[in-house]
């Protein structure tokens, strides 16, 4: 079961892409909350940072830390620009993902290096996060992003990471995945085929490393009410997400959009406090104990009310999003900022993601949320993030893609309409984009306490602001 130091009153958010990087999970940590990095794309990250010329040198430091010192040095040889690269040249990407059939029928990825790449780069933002204090920091996770999801926790694990949060899906495979990657044992993940049956994604951390004394995180499963605990009853612990808070949400029971061309949430998916005791008595019966959980989605000043309700404390991402700590880049967070105190707003675009999740979006001329911004970006998939795949040998595309190659693919000219590149997008919004590339923001419906914070601390508050106003306000 989690261990009763990760019982906090909040939760930082793990958002975007290098938004909750380890700059704010450490300072959240520090002040006695529990930090979360976002472990989305941080192999990109990493060697973004590096091809910026890692000014602060960290993470050449924290790569010196890692278990493989040949690996590391290929990493900073390949990357590393001292000075920086110049603006106009564009970064270079890691290996895209590509996938081999294995005799048992199987995938895993061709890539060595990738799979290395995808281990120290969770190693790396982890370790950062945890130096100099000894508070537990988590790890935020999309399970749509499968490929990467096994060495992701593999590398957060051997930095020590304390908790592993995964949403975007019922990832009740992930404690059999985790207790095997910990004992370097071979693990297994189902990977979705497109119009097929699941395929089984193969890890086997003993041929990188072979250490019998990894600490399994405890692993929070993040889902959107109280129905999730039936398809995902084995997690140690949980998020309880409503459809207000920002990034992806779970869809909404109802197929109808509303007015604003919204998916329309409504009383389906409503949290049921009462069926959720229920259901969480029920599993005590085979765990032993209640399941901590908490609850997010507008819940940054109800922190009372949740524990009313039963939960340790509430997960809170939009203020700590435009705190001074995060990711977002400053000039771009500022300008935000103000478009909030001006009124900004957040649409809910049911179509924007490549995942086929609904994904918030902050309306601005400044992002990819502009008409002329965003059909004057060429599409083209070079990432590989939000891939699906199509055939059981591991082929891939993407609705974000070129149209005529996705439909080349098999895909349907539908299945692209107003989808987003949060691949590019968002390693933009913390600048880390390549030429060219446009920012995408994400936030929460309700703004209120950004507004609150900005009014009462100024436009550069900061992490401790918002952990001392959610504690102090009841």
């Amino acid at each position: 079961m989690i261990l009763k130091s990760l019982e906090k009153e909040i939760i930082q958010g793990g958002m975007g892409v290098g938004v909750s990087n380890y700059k704010l999970a450490k300072e959240v940590s520090k002040l006695g909350q529990l930090g979360i990095v976002s472990g989305v794309a941080l192999e990109a990250v990493m060697t973004r940072r590096l091809q910026n010329g890692d000014p602060t040198g960290e993470v050449r430091s924290a790569l010196k830390q890692f278990y493989d010192e040949y690996f590391s040095e290929w990493i900073i040889d390949t990357y590393f620009i001292p000075g920086g690269k110049k603006p106009n040249v564009k970064y270079k990407r890691t290996p895209f993902p590509k996938f081999k059939l294995n005799k048992d029928n199987s995938l895993s990825l061709t890539d060595e290096k990738l799979t290395k790449l995808i281990v120290a780069a969770n190693f790396v933002e982890v370790y950062l996060a945890k130096r100099g204090h000894d508070n537990p920091v988590g790890i935020n996770y999309l399970y749509k992003v499968r490929y990467a999801m096994m060495p992701a926790m593999f590398g957060a694990m051997l930095a020590g990471a304390n908790a592993l949060l995964i949403g975007a899906g019922f990832a009740k495979e992930i404690p059999d995945a985790l207790t095997a990657i910990s004992e370097n044992n071979k693990a297994t993940l189902p990977i979705p085929i497109v119009g097929d049956k699941d395929q089984k994604l193969l890890f086997d951390p003993g041929k990188l490393f072979r250490n019998k004394n990894l600490r399994r995180p405890a692993f929070i499963g993040i889902l959107s009410n109280h129905m999730g605990l039936r398809a995902l009853p084995n997690a140690d612990a949980y998020v309880f997400e409503g459809p207000t808070a920002g990034g992806h949400n779970a869809p909404a029971r109802s197929k109808l959009l509303n007015a604003l061309g919204e998916p329309e949430y409504g009383i389906k998916d409503d949290m049921d406090y009462g069926l959720l005791k229920m259901l969480l008595e029920q599993n005590a019966e085979k765990f032993g104990s209640i399941q901590p959980y908490w609850f997010a989605g507008g819940y940054a000043g109800r922190l009372r009310e949740a524990q009313e309700h039963g939960a340790v404390g509430v997960q809170v991402g939009t203020p700590f999003a435009f705190s001074q700590e995060s990711g977002i880049d400053p000039t771009l967070k500022l300008k935000i900022l103000k478009q909030i105190m001006d009124g900004g707003t957040v649409f809910t675009s049911p179509d924007a993601s490549s995942s086929g999740f609904p994904f918030k979006l902050f309306q601005s001329q400044d992002t990819l949320t502009n008409p002329d911004l965003y059909n004057k970006r060429k599409r083209v998939c070079d990432l590989g993030y939000l891939i699906e795949l199509y055939d059981r040998k591991g082929a891939t595309r993407c609705p974000s893609e070129n149209i005529s190659s996705y439909i080349k693919k098999g895909g349907f000219e539908k299945d692209t309409i107003n989808k987003v590149c949060l691949c590019n997008g968002l390693p933009a919004t913390v600048g880390l984009g390549s030429p060219g590339e446009m920012p995408i923001v994400t936030a929460g419906s309700d703004l209120s306490l950004v507004k609150i914070l900005v009014t009462k601390y100024g436009l550069n508050y900061s992490a401790k602001n918002v952990i001392d106003y959610i504690l102090a306000k009841e």
